[in-house]
């Protein structure tokens, strides 16, 4: 928390949701004032369509393979990575993904993505319904 204060680091997502409920306002507006406190801008941008596509992927594996108690991002970087052999992940960038604020993601860091969640990579650059069920 002292970190987030500071604006050195964000909030976790379960630092937001207990935050959140402790000061009685919802997640998107805590995640604005975090927002703000960063420098960033107010609203965040609309997600373009890769973007929207691979949060909602991110989403259904959260919530059907894992049943919402999917890794943490933190975690989801660190395989990734390890899986490829490269630091294409860091547990911000997984964190924007999910939340649709990454716009135009790389090929590296969808088949990071992919690695961590062992999906095939072309599970997060489609929408395929045959491609989408291997990815469960």
């Amino acid at each position: 928390m002292r970190a987030a204060e500071r604006g050195k680091r964000p909030l976790s997502d379960q630092a937001v949701t207990a935050l959140a409920a402790a000061y009685k306002v919802t997640r998107a507006e805590l995640l604005a004032a975090q927002r703000r406190s960063f420098g960033q801008p107010e609203e965040p941008q609309e997600p373009s369509a890769d973007g929207a596509r691979v949060a909602r992927k991110l989403e259904s594996l959260r919530t059907e393979v894992y049943g919402g108690a999917a890794p943490s991002d933190a975690h989801l970087a660190s395989e990734g990575n390890r899986k490829t052999g490269s630091a294409v992940l860091a547990e911000e960038m997984v964190r924007a993904l999910r939340f649709g604020e990454i716009t135009e993601p790389q090929d590296e860091v969808l088949d990071a993505l992919a690695a961590a969640f062992e999906v095939p990579p072309v599970y997060f650059r489609q929408d395929d319904p045959e491609v989408d069920d291997a990815g469960r």
